[in-house]
């Protein structure tokens, strides 16, 4: 399936053999060309079962995906992570201040 071409070894950037643009399929992993909205061997459409909302990993919170689902939520995690900034920053302002 692949081109023997594209898997050849490159000396210079210009030597480099440009293959059409394409997308993979989710499904069943063909290369479909972008000028396609669906996999022309499946069937299945581009950034099908694709999650539209956004996972964020928080060092030592963990995932906060179901905060995202309320504005509220989200505000209050923007609140406590400036009064976190906040605090940290005072008491490494004031150590450098004991040091000067």
């Amino acid at each position: 399936m692949s081109d023997p071409a594209l898997d050849a070894p490159v000396v210079k950037a210009a030597d480099a053999p440009r293959g059409a643009a394409t997308w993979p399929c989710s499904a069943c992993g063909a290369a479909v060309g972008l000028e396609y909205d669906a996999c022309t061997q499946c069937g299945t459409g581009f950034l099908a079962g694709a999650d539209p909302v956004v996972a964020v990993d928080v060092p030592l919170l963990g995932p906060i995906r179901p905060l995202a689902v309320s504005k509220g939520a989200r505000a209050w995690v923007m609140i406590g992570g400036g009064l976190a900034v906040c605090v940290v920053l005072v008491i490494v302002l004031s150590l450098v201040g004991l040091l000067l």
